[in-house]
């Protein structure tokens, strides 16, 4: 609804709404073809009453993809940029397949723009300080028709930030003026004025009418004070345009590799702020400005094109918050910045943990089920980092190696400065520690890398058999492993007979024949013996400080991951709340009950024992690097499992696509309205197109719960009887007898001789925490 939207603006920065925005336009959501018209409320209504049954949420969902892809091959470029490809490569495999960024990557809100931004950020802060700055990107000649033009990392370096910079100053430019098409074509200028509240109330319906009642409650469409009238929107967007000539000038003939990471550095900065705050841009100065003291490289200090940045902050970032404070002055800075920013830090806003440990331990915690199964992994890629900083202190080093220090620093900063600032914070959630993870799976990807040695792994045409194998394997030691307890593999169970039995025999059988099959495939990575001296190299390793210290690394790391794979195992019935903690890695609502229906106890006893195994058997020389692969395996096996089997089944139990599937099914006709009944979770808006009418949300209906609950609804049922033959409800389980007794206090006894007005039309196996009920009236 158009109210919410407003909500949205006063509340938090809105790249991530403009992109969802701009992607639901162009892949047509809510497009009905026959009628060549976008009907919202008819966004996932079946096709034979004139909907589209489509997927609106992948659209909503498709910027933090592509933001996720993006700062994926970032992060791989610059652990690549120092420590090799392998490296770069097992650094984005873990931060791809570990729980946080796999599941964030798939969900609309703001902290996969702000981290993955974040990500990308510091990522082409590290390829610009290990670029030497003599090193000049090359140009590439494109032929368009009889043109040949000559194009650079320059032109995309500066094309990505005018790409996010000009639309905005447009769109300022424009909102002075209206395209007049009644007498020719022209555009007439005005002040600028603007409209919150409901779309719908704009074009004022009828008293008394059906149209009338269904925008009942929303916020009243009318024209508001332009605080600061003095800066109009064509001013602003003049500025930035100015300002962005100015950076093109300063920069017309900048060809080094490095400076150009930097402005791109800054630019993805300036996304991320636009994400969630000014975080984005402050976590990439204190680490850089750290970093340099920490690694005493004080020439860097004259690199980061401190000028080309405060610019592509003003004309990426600064135009919205500058818009909306131009337009309603201190009530911005007091929602945005002092409420939601400030008293964040230092106050408990919204805070929703329930009595829970929020200590230092608390996003220790959190961490370990962001990174399963990679949890004792990355511990032990943070210990390993200063086992390696401590060698590199006691030799001279080359540049090479001076680099792949500065690197690690770097990256420890990025790490302990999230960490701390997220810790620090009073107001906690699960996912806030977001931008800790991409450092640490950088820093794991490195160890990974060290831990399997200089030698390659598998012989040219042989990867995929070699792959292949490893991955059966270690799939069927997960499955096997699952047996041991009793449950589905697949997560559904009845939840009125006993969870399906274990098989302890056959389970076990299965697992030592999984990690067999896993381990014996490292025969097929090679076409011949091994030369004696290749062995006599892995037999020197394998005795050296090094591979003992990876050996105890991986002992320790084998004790977490069994640790954490406990916690997740755990039956919901404990006090530790065990498959729940994965879905509360993005929600804010950690008391919500379990759906009966399911029990995920089983696989992830299963892929927990498999982590366990494979990272014990990295302790041991002769498997370790198989273990490794193996581990990789795994990951890949358990994110597909994670995002396919337990986030598809988990979702319709924390949304609500299907109480308005069963809507759309259920209504005879379009003027049978649903009402949204004490809910405020926007999915009721975004399902229904803002088509609805809200009682007792307490942002638009008043503010005692009298007003909301009573008087409001009661004259508004009487006069909608008269339009109407049934009405439906969403809302919480819980609240559906508050409506039937509304119902029964505003329209007698309920007809036909029936105890109750309501009809439940959604069942708790659909959605255990919201249910659509509907009143007929006929």
């Amino acid at each position: 609804s158009w109210w919410a939207e407003v909500w949205w603006f006063v509340t938090k920065p809105t790249f991530d709404f403009w992109m969802q925005a701009l992607a639901m336009a162009t892949f047509g959501v809510s497009y009905v073809a026959d009628r060549h018209a976008y009907l919202p409320d008819h966004i996932i209504a079946p096709a034979q009453r004139g909907g589209d049954p489509g997927h609106p949420e992948w659209i909503v969902r498709f910027p933090s993809l592509i933001l996720s892809v993006i700062a994926l091959y970032l992060a791989y470029r610059a652990v690549a940029q120092v420590r090799g490809r392998r490296a770069g490569f097992l650094s984005a495999i873990v931060l791809a397949t570990g729980c946080d960024w796999a599941m964030l990557s798939h969900q609309s809100i703001t902290d996969m723009p702000f981290v993955a931004s974040l990500t990308a950020a510091m990522s082409l802060l590290i390829i610009g300080l290990t670029t030497d700055d003599s090193a000049t990107v090359r140009a590439v000649p494109v032929r368009l028709g009889k043109r040949v033009l000559s194009l650079s990392g320059y032109h995309l370096a500066i094309g990505v930030v005018l790409l996010t910079a000009v639309p905005q100053a447009l769109y300022l430019i424009s909102r002075n003026f209206e395209l007049v098409t009644n007498n020719g074509f022209g555009f007439a200028p005005h002040l600028d004025e603007y409209f919150p509240g409901s779309g719908h109330e704009c074009w004022k319906p009828q008293d008394g009418s059906y149209e009338r009642l269904m925008v009942m409650g929303k916020w009243a469409c009318d024209k508001a004070h332009v605080v600061h009238p003095e800066f109009q929107p064509a001013l602003q967007g003049l500025l930035w345009l100015g300002l962005g000539g100015l950076l093109l000038g300063l920069n017309r003939n900048e060809r080094r590799i490095s400076r150009l990471c930097f402005v791109v550095a800054w630019e993805f900065a300036a996304i991320s702020t636009m994400g969630k705050g000014i975080a984005g841009f402050l976590l990439p100065i204190a680490v850089a400005g750290v970093y340099v003291v920490t690694a005493r490289k004080w020439r860097h200090l004259l690199r980061f094109e401190y000028v080309s940045g405060a610019i592509v902050l003003g004309v990426v970032a600064a135009p919205w918050f500058v818009a909306m404070f131009v337009r309603m002055g201190d009530e911005f800075i007091q929602q945005l910045f002092v409420h939601h920013m400030w008293k964040r830090a230092l106050d408990h806003v919204h805070d929703t943990n329930g009595g829970d440990d929020v200590s230092l331990r608390y996003y220790v915690w959190q961490l370990g089920y962001a990174f399963f199964p990679w949890t004792g992994v990355i511990a032990a890629g943070l210990v390993w980092w200063a086992r390696d900083r401590w060698g590199a202190a006691t030799r001279a080093l080359s540049l090479d190696d001076e680099r792949r220090r500065d690197v690690g620093i770097f990256l420890v900063m990025w790490f302990v400065f999230s960490w701390a600032l997220f810790t620090y914070m009073k107001t906690k959630f699960h996912h806030y520690v977001f931008p800790a993870v991409p450092p640490a799976a950088m820093l794991t990807g490195i160890f990974l890398d060290e831990a399997l040695g200089p030698k390659h792994l598998v012989d040219k045409g042989r990867a995929w058999l070699w792959l292949g194998a490893t991955t059966l394997g270690v799939a069927v030691a997960a499955y096997g492993f699952s047996k041991l307890v009793p449950g589905a593999f697949w997560g559904s169970i009845d939840p009125k007979q006993p969870l399906p039995a274990a098989s302890p025999l056959a389970g076990a059988s299965l697992a030592a024949a999984g990690l067999l099959v896993a381990f014996a495939a490292a025969r097929l990575a090679r076409s011949g013996e091994r030369s004696k001296e290749v062995l006599d190299e892995e037999d020197a390793e394998g005795t050296s400080a090094t591979g003992i210290f990876i050996g105890a690394l991986a002992l320790a790391a084998a004790v977490a991951t069994v640790l954490v794979a406990r916690d997740l195992a755990s039956l919901p019935t404990t006090d530790i709340k065990g498959q729940e903690r994965l879905i509360q890695l993005f929600t804010y609502r950690y008391d919500r009950v379990w759906p009966k229906e399911l029990n995920f106890s089983a696989p992830l006893f299963g892929f927990g024992l498999a982590a366990t195994a494979l990272v014990l058997a990295v302790s041991v020389r002769a498997w370790r690097r198989q273990a490794i692969v193996a581990l990789g395996a795994l990951a890949f096996l358990f994110a597909g499992w994670n995002l396919d089997v337990y986030m598809v089944k988990v979702a319709p139990h924390w949304g609500q696509r299907p109480l308005f599937a069963a809507y759309y099914r259920d209504r005879r006709s379009t003027m049978e309205p649903i009402v949204a009944f004490e809910m405020n979770w926007k999915g009721e808006n975004f399902y229904s197109g803002g088509r609805l009418v809200e009682f007792g949300n307490g942002m638009s209906q008043g503010g005692t719960a009298g007003e909301r609950a009573s008087d409001r609804m009661r004259t508004w049922l009487t006069d909608m009887r008269k339009h109407v033959k049934a009405i439906y409800f969403v809302t919480e389980l819980g609240r559906v007898q508050k409506i039937d007794e509304m119902l029964r206090s505003t329209m007698g006894p309920p007809p036909n001789g029936g105890t109750r007005w309501t009809e439940q039309i959604t069942t708790e196996a659909e959605d255990n925490k919201f249910v659509i009920v509907r009143a007929r009236f006929e």
